[in-house]
């Protein structure tokens, strides 16, 4: 890490921050993957919105979905509430609503799940509100993205992996933002890091080098990486395609220069073994979410019945892993 003159003031903080447990460093963030807000330039214009301006707060939010839905024919948005897909889908929408209202996924300690806390229920109830009072569709997983892409629904909540399938069917027509400050600003997430394996321990000398060299260079050129689609975590590159002139770039690094600064925005889970686990797990707050939007439990219960499984999973980490 010396030797490459890595630190935080390379990186966004809180992505620097995703390679160190119990005061050790384990990993180099390689990229950011946020989720990113998409919308229908078309159709905002079809119902009369202005194209250029996304939704930015609750009421402007609603106002678009109920637009779209009174003057075109696509859905305004679309909620997952079933599928193999529904607790990850929806889940990204819970986190991001989750940390706009300021909510902590455990204690300090990590000893007790804490997402059934009044912003996790205001999460959760938002999603089902959505539903419920403004006659968002209720769909299985990947429905959403499909309608998206397809011009039948004019606003959805996906990761920036979807950005190249989107341009693909759309063009200029898609618009990209982060989500909507309904209750603060926030959005969830993730990224991809670099590290050595247990068999780096008892490799030669001439390998070490080599692997600390690999990361070193992937990382200053991450600009490559970036042609896939993923943000550079590295701050120099990602400043640079944000310098670049967007005629000059590829469509990909075109969508990345648009997405680029949700990484200074981008919020994660806690990095403890089970950190995931509390959102993107069966009988965590992802599924919970699903359970309230498609009524089969008040936001409240289904809340408090994945807190009381995780709260049990977190101690018993605790014991095993002594953190």
């Amino acid at each position: 890490m010396s030797q490459a003159g890595f630190g935080p003031d390379k990186f966004p903080e809180a992505t620097w921050n995703l390679g160190e447990y119990k005061g050790v460093r384990y990993a180099v963030p390689l990229d950011v993957h946020p989720a990113v807000f998409y919308y229908n330039k078309a159709l905002f214009q079809q119902a009369g919105l202005d194209p250029s301006k996304p939704p930015a707060d609750k009421a402007a939010f609603e106002a678009a979905i109920k637009a779209i839905q009174d003057k075109t024919d696509a859905d305004g948005y679309e909620m997952v509430g079933s599928g193999p897909g529904a607790i990850f889908l929806t889940g990204l929408q819970f986190a991001t609503l989750f940390y706009q209202g300021g909510g902590e996924w455990t204690n300090s300690d990590y000893t007790e799940a804490t997402f059934n806390s009044p912003q996790g229920v205001q999460a959760a109830d938002y999603l089902h509100h959505m539903v419920a009072d403004l006659g968002v569709p209720l769909v299985e997983s990947d429905k959403e993205i499909a309608a998206f892409a397809a011009g039948k629904n004019a606003m959805v909540l996906s990761g920036n992996w979807e950005a190249s399938r989107y341009v693909t069917a759309l063009g200029d027509d898609v618009g990209f933002g982060p989500f909507p400050n309904i209750f603060g600003q926030g959005q969830w997430a993730g990224a991809h890091n670099m590290m050595l394996t247990t068999a780096y321990d008892n490799a030669s000398p001439e390998v070490k080098q080599c692997s600390a060299y690999f990361i070193d260079w992937l990382s200053a050129n991450s600009y490559n990486w970036a042609e896939a689609g993923h943000v550079p975590a590295r701050n120099e590159v990602r400043q640079a395609i944000l310098a670049a002139d967007p005629a000059t770039l590829p469509q990909t690094i075109r969508i990345v220069q648009q997405i680029a600064p949700l990484a200074d925005l981008g919020r994660f889970m806690p990095t403890i073994p089970s950190g995931g686990d509390l959102l993107f797990l069966a009988q965590g707050s992802g599924e919970a979410a699903v359970l309230a939007v498609n009524g089969t439990k008040t936001p409240q219960q289904a809340l408090d019945d994945a807190a009381t499984f995780f709260t049990q999973r977190l101690q018993q980490d605790k014991q095993n892993y002594g953190y």
